[in-house]
């Protein structure tokens, strides 16, 4: 890890459960794929690959030559598919208001409808 790098959410890596479905954009990511990974099969050397839990978003303090310091929210999520979940959609939106030292009024669209990859 960094230092000064403080983690806001750690990731987990889950073993899929059920058929494959290329037309299924969440598949792996539902609530009910929560069987925890201990290996890696695709590996040639065994590991466990939780361990350590890696950070998906965090926060940094950087400071400019000669200017102001700040701090930086960096994520490893945000694919379209991944603002389907809104948990994801309030941790950019959160990390956004920490950031600007704003309140926590947000419109949020009624439908949402992300392409899977790319531009529509």
């Amino acid at each position: 890890m960094l230092p000064n790098v403080q983690p806001l959410v750690l990731g987990q890596v889950t073993d899929r459960t059920g058929a494959f479905d290329e037309k299924d954009q969440l598949f792996g990511l539902r609530p009910t794929d929560d069987k925890i990974a201990t290996v890696n099969p695709a590996s040639k050397t065994p590991y466990h690959p939780n361990d350590p839990m890696m950070p998906i978003a965090w926060l940094k303090p950087y400071q400019l030559p000669k200017g102001k310091s700040g701090m930086a929210f960096t994520a490893t999520i945000g694919a379209s598919t991944d603002l389907l979940s809104e948990g994801v959609r309030r941790l950019f939106v959160n990390a956004t208001y920490h950031l600007l030292a704003t309140g926590t009024c947000c419109f949020h669209p009624k439908c949402y409808h992300p392409p899977q990859r790319g531009c529509p």
